[in-house]
């Protein structure tokens, strides 16, 4: 469903005639990312490739204009065998496991940190190795004409939108009803993402099985 099809149906909602396109526009851009904050969509997975070079140990993330949600994980490959996924290391305590990353320790790499697009690697590579990255993007903006990057969850946008903008306009009776519509709905499209997550995923040690579903939350 394209962005002016979902404006019509929230309008048909509220049945008002005095919400411009770019209010509601707002609201729905604003419940996209939302929802993208509940789950890691499948949609929304990445798969992206880089390099190493002997003796750096910090490379910027292969985003490619993309912006990250979460890095899901990192698999090492040289060529010679089945690629190792890489540790990741929290940042709040990377210095207190590695206490010195800059000592000299020269190898494979077997940790990482991400410190904000940038990951750090430990040991840090003594050679060319590749690095196959699986990440989370945020989700852009919904254009005229676009329709929405997480697909089949077109009611889930326009229950959740709607019950911003009745809030927005202290309707807050209306926002609730709206808002325990999206709670149904999202609990639903997260099982079905879940369920449907691709193989090709589980095999990045990444199991849809782990992921928890959102809990009630209040209006917007």
């Amino acid at each position: 469903m394209k962005l002016e099809e979902i404006r019509e149906y929230i309008l048909e909602n509220i049945t008002r005639d005095d919400l411009t396109s770019d209010r509601i526009n707002r609201h729905i851009n604003n419940m996209i990312k939302r929802i993208a904050r509940y789950h890691n969509w499948k949609d929304l997975y990445v798969k992206a490739t880089t390099e190493t070079v002997a003796n750096q140990p910090e490379y910027s993330l292969p985003l490619g204009g993309n912006r990250l949600k979460d890095l899901i994980s990192i698999t090492l490959s040289d060529g010679s065998a089945r690629g190792v996924r890489l540790k990741f290391v929290p940042y709040r305590q990377f210095h207190e496991i590695i206490p010195d990353p800059s000592n000299g320790l020269l190898g494979k790499p077997v940790n990482y940190v991400v410190w904000d697009n940038v990951i750090q690697l430990y040991p840090t590579p003594s050679d060319v190795f590749t690095l196959n990255l699986l990440y989370v993007k945020w989700p852009e903006d919904l254009e005229e004409g676009e329709e929405a990057e997480i697909t089949g969850v077109d009611d889930l946008i326009i229950a959740g939108a709607t019950s911003s903008l009745f809030m927005s306009l202290q309707q807050v009776e209306a926002a609730g009803v709206w808002h325990q519509q999206f709670n149904i709905l999202l609990q639903e499209a997260v099982q079905a993402d879940i369920k449907n997550t691709d193989s090709e995923f589980r095999l990045q040690g990444y199991r849809a099985s782990d992921l928890s579903v959102p809990t009630q939350n209040q209006p917007m």
